[in-house]
């Protein structure tokens, strides 16, 4: 019974070790291609917004000048 279980433990370390080396190599797959993601998403002057003209009157403030 005891020898078992042992050798149940050993086989579940054995498969998680494995997933979690999966896993890691994974994660440093996706941190390098959103690494690069992130580097290139730089703004362009396109990107960005103009401002648009003032079309108000001056305010109250203004005016006291």
């Amino acid at each position: 019974m005891v020898k078992a279980l042992k050798e149940e433990t050993m086989v579940s370390t054995i498969a998680l070790s494995t997933r979690i080396e999966e896993l890691k190599r994974e994660l440093t797959l996706c941190s390098v291609v959103m690494g690069k993601g992130v580097s290139s998403a730089s703004l362009s002057y396109e990107d960005v917004l103009k401002p648009k003209d003032f079309v108000g009157t001056a305010s109250r403030l203004m005016r006291l000048r």
